[in-house]
């Protein structure tokens, strides 16, 4: 078993051109990152609100923003502008008819002509037009109700990553990557296990293939593999190999791991723990990570964990403990795999699928808002 793992791992890296930047200082003395404002929604007023974390939050060409809560069976899907109005409401959630979503959304892209495509019900992928009208509703011939993450749509279908522990009899066991036509029919499965599952597999002596944490669309057909607690990036070429392996040393404090290795898997992690959330490229040269990482006084936090209902008796919010974490954003040479430039944010911030950065706040009353920016390179 150990054997035939490690000549997995052999395989799968073989092509891969490994970095470790190792110091905690970004290299670049005198570049920056600027923030550029361009969305803010969610009010106390709207006649929807996003009442539970996490959110799923994409933006289409118009700088229209779609929002939702993960997995939430009673959570609408909302589309603001980019100064906070509410335009509609897309689909329906708690239902099972054509453009409903009985077991809540679990992934959004925006696609060609401003489309928008729906995971939900585990792999049902609802598509809508631009104007909010439903078009198609498809399963996906999975074999497994482990819910996708679209990475991709175009002319032949979806291009899809799961993140989750997949079984061996799914269609789609054994492979990280995987391609579905429009229709839900299975085309073509692709890159062979990671560094993580190979880890899991010789722990537990079961060749089980969890999946990516995070999978972010490249340049050129290349795909981003992010492993969550693990400062590590992986990119899957369009042949399905792994060509490039980032691994930067994280800062004690974030209570993260950096593993390059098959028979690293130790360490300790102390909650709250660091978590790579998102990788974007700026350009061919130069990718954005963006980290959440404990606050600086995350020990004398005083959490608050409750519901807040409205007057009407309806569910505003589940508290998330937000003070507990901060948001770091990074900025790569995906060349050197050096850290140029770093910069801290007092609130847990993602990314969206065009790279747009969003950070999360609840307020008092427990109504949940999104600011969204434009992230700006400054080289000095």
């Amino acid at each position: 078993m150990a054997d035939s793992i490690q000549r997995l791992f052999d395989s799968t890296y073989a092509r891969a051109e490994v970095t470790v930047y190792e110091d905690s200082v970004p290299s670049c003395g005198r570049c920056e990152l600027r923030l550029v404002p361009v969305g803010r929604f969610g009010d106390l007023d709207d006649r929807y609100l996003l009442r539970d974390l996490p959110l799923l939050v994409e933006r289409d060409s118009r700088g229209r923003f779609y929002a939702t809560v993960h997995g939430a069976a009673d959570q609408e899907l909302i589309l603001y502008e980019s100064d906070g109005t509410v335009v509609r409401q897309v689909g329906r959630p708690g239902g099972s008819g054509p453009g409903e979503f009985l077991r809540g959304v679990t992934s959004l892209l925006v696609g060609p002509g401003d489309s928008l495509h729906v995971v939900h019900d585990a792999v049902m992928v609802s598509v809508f037009d631009s104007a909010g009208t439903h078009l198609r509703t498809s399963r996906l011939g999975t074999g497994t109700n482990v819910p996708p993450t679209l990475l991709n749509v175009d002319e032949y279908g979806y291009l899809v990553a799961f993140r989750g522990i997949v079984s061996p009899g799914a269609v789609v066991a054994g492979y990280r990557l995987h391609r579905f036509a429009h229709d839900g029919t299975h085309l073509e499965s692709f890159g062979r296990p990671g560094l993580t599952d190979l880890q899991m597999a010789l722990r537990a002596g079961t060749p089980l293939i969890a999946g990516p944490t995070g999978a972010w669309r490249g340049r050129d057909g290349g795909v981003w593999l992010l492993h969550g607690l693990y400062y590590r990036l992986e990119r899957i070429d369009h042949r399905g190999e792994v060509d490039r392996v980032i691994g930067v040393r994280p800062p004690p404090r974030w209570h993260m791991l950096l593993s390059l290795d098959l028979q690293d898997v130790g360490g300790v992690i102390k909650l709250p723990d660091g978590r790579l959330k998102g990788f974007h490229e700026l350009n061919t040269r130069l990718g954005i990570a963006v980290i959440n990482v404990p606050s600086e006084e995350w020990e004398s936090v005083q959490t608050r964990p409750h519901h807040r209902y409205s007057d009407e008796g309806r569910l505003i919010a589940i508290e998330q403990y937000q003070e507990v974490w901060d948001a770091v954003l990074d900025v790569i040479d995906l060349e050197t795999g050096k850290v140029l430039a770093r910069k801290r944010l007092p609130r847990q911030s993602f990314l969206t699928r065009d790279g747009t950065l969003y950070s999360v706040y609840v307020d008092e009353l427990g109504v949940i808002s999104v600011e969204a920016f434009e992230v700006e390179f400054l080289e000095g």
